[in-house]
């Protein structure tokens, strides 16, 4: 399930260009103290590693950019969009926000204008999708001298497929607390331009690709891709994305 805020500004003011930690803390903000600690102290953990669960996507509208002051301004409405596979999860952040009517995001408020709910439905192995969020796939690897960094894949490498099918059957797991369809043959393709975008979350350099991508699968893993997003790091703003086929 995912829920469709339509914001605005009372009185224009600037963003920096890259806001999804504020984004993140304003979605936990609005969550239920019960939820909050559900989602955010305990997640759901699979393989040693842990699930928030939801993906949000950034925030869609008009904007103007200042390159020098590395900060948007936004020109009109504002869309932000809040899925997971938990309708609970989704209900008890649209009851939040219904009942503030208010979304502060950093030091800038949002006013709303409109709630709209939806559960796309996976219908077979295959899908088209449209990235609202960049996508992430990556490895934490070792160099010679032992010391670790983290290698980002481009989604016409194989180990971007791989890594996202790996990243699905352990939200499965996650999720339902048992083994899912295995994803072997499972495909990630791009239709058309794919663009790179390198994001500063907090202290941490995060390397997503936005584009259209036609994805193969078994349909119940397509499903939680698309309800609690693909790939990593899907709670700080990545991976989130809008069915256009399938």
């Amino acid at each position: 399930m995912r829920v469709a805020l339509k914001l605005h500004m009372p009185e224009p003011e600037d963003l920096p260009v890259h806001y999804a930690h504020w984004v993140q803390a304003a979605v936990y903000g609005l969550f239920s103290p019960a939820v909050a600690d559900v989602v955010h102290e305990e997640g759901f953990v699979a393989e040693s590693r842990r699930y928030r669960l939801f993906a949000f996507s950034r925030l869609m509208g008009r904007y103007q950019l200042n390159r020098a002051a590395r900060s948007l301004r936004f020109l009109g409405p504002v869309v932000l969009v809040v899925s997971s596979p938990l309708s609970a999860l989704v209900h008890d952040f649209a009851n939040a926000i219904l009942r503030t009517e208010t979304l502060r995001i950093g030091p800038v408020r949002f006013i709303l204008d409109s709630v709209t709910f939806a559960e796309p439905k996976v219908n077979g192995s295959r899908i088209v999708v449209r990235t609202l969020s960049p996508v992430t796939a990556y490895s934490t690897l070792l160099k010679a001298d032992g010391s670790r960094y983290t290698a980002y894949f481009d989604p016409h490498e194989r180990q971007f497929a791989d890594l996202v099918a790996r990243n699905l059957t352990r939200k499965h797991m996650a999720l339902f607390g048992c083994e899912g369809p295995s994803p072997a043959g499972f495909l990630w393709r791009p239709r058309g331009r794919v663009q790179l975008h390198v994001v500063r979350y907090q202290d941490i350099v995060v390397k997503g690709y936005s584009g259209v991508f036609e994805v193969q699968g078994p349909p119940e893993l397509l499903q939680i891709g698309l309800d609690a997003g693909w790939g990593a790091k899907n709670a700080q703003g990545f991976g989130l994305t809008e069915l256009l086929a399938g």
